[in-house]
């Protein structure tokens, strides 16, 4: 089970992947990213990660975020972790538009949290409408 997300933005592809591959931006449109810390010289490369702090009201959570899989300007796909809570795969898709671009979100639990997957798809799905919106936000504001 998987939630997906999507949204049109009238931005270029271009504009909307360097944002999705710059993480330093992630708390300002991702739901729940409290901060990022981008330390490893090769990111956004597969393999690469960075350390972030994610949380609801007063729970915090640091782990980090893996690129298991990149293709510059149409796709990024991210091992996003939060532990003990989640470990999930996220594949953010970039398509072209006539006049701007197509953002897809898609999230699914790995290991033992796809046994919740019924339970929490259709939160995920709910955060992910609102983070797909924060970005369309960003992007139009052009604040990148």
């Amino acid at each position: 089970m998987r939630a997906v997300s999507e949204i049109e933005v009238d931005v270029t592809p271009t504009a909307v992947f360097e944002v999705l591959t710059d993480a330093t931006h992630y708390p300002r449109w991702l739901g729940g990213a409290r901060r990022v810390v981008v330390d490893d010289p090769a990111w956004p490369s597969p393999g690469s990660e960075f350390h972030h702090e994610v949380g609801v009201g007063p729970v915090d959570v640091h782990d980090a975020t893996s690129v298991a899989d990149i293709e510059p300007g149409r796709r990024l796909d991210l091992v996003v972790r939060a532990r003990p809570f989640l470990v999930a795969d996220v594949r953010l898709e970039v398509e072209p538009l006539a006049d701007g671009a197509r953002i897809r979100m898609i999230e699914r639990p790995r290991g033992r949290f796809r046994l919740l997957a019924p339970l929490i798809t259709p939160v995920v799905k709910l955060r992910n409408d609102h983070s797909l919106r924060q970005l369309a936000e960003l992007l139009a504001t052009g604040s990148r």
